[in-house]
């Protein structure tokens, strides 16, 4: 047997494409349906005359965005956060919350938020397979970086409280953490699977991550990438503005090692700057109205 025998036969683009996009719809039904396994129980348990909110964490943002999605459903624009008695200017603008209130006159608020949460569940997991086929991975190595991606987690199992973000028992991981919770018991948007079982928007702002990533490395090619780019940033930075400072680091860290290997052409350079800018009219907004509003403050 000669050397070139011996070597592992090459997956042709389509046939990794085809394979990859049946393991991640797979993945992100089960992930999806799991997720929203512990509301479709309470929503068919619940007795009559009862309301199950099928929410499990964080009810406080949750009754939140439920009076956005109210006030979107009575037509309003902007919203009040209703939380507060004190006075407000009414601002806030939160397009994610706004189209589900929308729907919501049809389905009710409930509903909504769970379909909402299922279906960008689903959406993340086929998006975050197709991202990964950009890398030049094989499949096998698409498929355990799905896995690991939508199903990894921190250390939360060894040191669980249902609240506060100290650990205040015995537990092995207390050195590691330095006497704190880990991440994954008191920030669920830390990691894909809990982001799956509380929130949509956790959701939404994972996929628009992909399109900007995507977006990203197809501008290395062409200009058109730009603009879905900067329209995915545009609504990231209204609906979860921190995830922007996020990702502008991570952007910021590879476009450093694009530099560093000599890989960063100027027009590269300046369409990713391009896709960055389209968070700006969000976050202009966000400042007004962080000037204007004392309850936002």
């Amino acid at each position: 047997m000669t050397p070139q025998e011996w070597k592992e036969p090459v997956e042709a683009p389509e046939t990794r494409r085809a394979q990859v996009d049946r393991f991640s719809l797979m993945l992100g039904a089960a992930a999806a349906l799991l997720a929203g396994l512990p509301a479709f129980l309470g929503w068919f348990s619940t007795p009559d005359g009862a309301l199950h909110l099928q929410q499990q964490t964080a009810l406080d943002d949750q009754m939140v965005y439920a009076a956005w999605m109210q006030q979107a459903a009575q037509g309003r624009f902007l919203f009040e956060n209703l939380f507060a008695v004190d006075p407000q200017p009414g601002l806030t603008f939160h397009s994610y919350f706004l189209l589900l209130g929308v729907a919501s006159k049809a389905f009710g608020v409930i509903a909504t938020l769970t379909f909402a949460r299922v279906a960008f569940s689903f959406l993340f997991v086929f998006l975050l397979g197709r991202f990964l086929q950009r890398l030049d991975l094989s499949t096998w190595q698409c498929r355990a970086s799905l896995l690991l991606s939508v199903v990894g987690g921190g250390l939360g199992v060894f040191a669980w409280a249902n609240y506060g973000r100290e650990i205040l028992f015995s537990s092995p991981v207390r050195i590691l953490t330095g006497g704190w919770l880990p991440i994954d018991v008191w920030q669920p948007e830390a990691f894909v699977f809990p982001s799956m079982l509380t929130n949509g928007l956790f959701m939404a702002s994972l996929c628009l991550f992909m399109v900007i990533l995507s977006s990203v490395m197809d501008a290395r090619q062409s200009p058109k990438a730009v603009l879905p780019g900067a329209a995915a940033f545009l609504v990231l930075m209204n609906i979860h503005s921190y995830d922007v400072l996020l990702l502008a680091l991570t952007l910021t860290g590879f476009l450093v090692t694009q530099v560093s290997a000599r890989k960063a052409d100027k027009a590269w350079i300046l369409r990713t700057v391009l896709i960055g800018a389209g968070a700006l009219p969000s976050a202009g907004w966000f400042l007004y109205v962080l000037s204007q509003d004392k309850v936002f403050q």
